[in-house]
């Protein structure tokens, strides 16, 4: 069932809203595995590993994780 999606993750501490673009593991429903590497000059509000519920806007963002559901 796994199928690769690209999701936007929010960059924290940017002074202005910022989205990264980054490969997902699409689960099913609205539920999505966060993939990719964080540099060291970023930090994302949710890391690789996170399961995050994506939300359909202008594209596809990470709103928020999935029930305490992490794996790494």
């Amino acid at each position: 069932m796994d199928q690769t999606v690209i999701i936007y993750v929010p960059l924290l501490d940017e002074g202005t809203a910022v989205w990264r673009p980054v490969g997902s593991d699409w689960l099913g429903g609205d539920r999505y595995r966060i993939r990719g590497h964080v540099s060291d000059d970023e930090e994302w509000a949710f890391k690789p590993g996170t399961v995050v519920i994506g939300k359909m806007d202008e594209y596809l963002k990470a709103v928020e994780e999935a029930d305490g559901d992490r794996s790494l």
